[in-house]
């Protein structure tokens, strides 16, 4: 073995020496990774359940995915316009419990 490719394997075992702790959790936390969406998913169901949006899908009945994939059906944006239409006149608490602070059109919308 050259001192070349010696030294690059040395210093790649060192690189991972020194990240072991970052990468024992980063694995862990792959390895739960349905477990942890889940959990963030019925999170921001209760979080929005009193929602206009929330109300009309009753967010605050649902306790698992298997009933989210069920009750809520799929949508594109036209299924969100009268919901945005309410929010850019005001209206809160229509998807969100927060406050939206702004509309911005992402790179590959096609509307204004």
């Amino acid at each position: 073995m050259n001192n070349i490719n010696y030294m690059c394997k040395l210093a790649n075992k060192l690189w991972q020496a020194a990240n072991f702790p970052l990468n024992s959790r980063y694995g862990n936390a792959i390895s739960k990774c349905e477990e942890f969406q889940s959990k963030y998913l019925l999170r921001l169901l209760q979080t929005n359940a009193k929602t206009v949006y929330g109300k009309t899908w009753d967010f605050s009945s649902i306790s698992s995915v298997r009933q989210f994939q069920e009750r809520v059906p799929l949508t594109k944006y036209e299924d969100y316009r009268p919901y945005i239409n309410r929010i850019s006149n005001g209206e809160r608490f229509i998807l969100t419990n927060e406050d939206v602070l702004l509309f911005e059109p992402s790179s590959g919308s096609t509307s204004s």
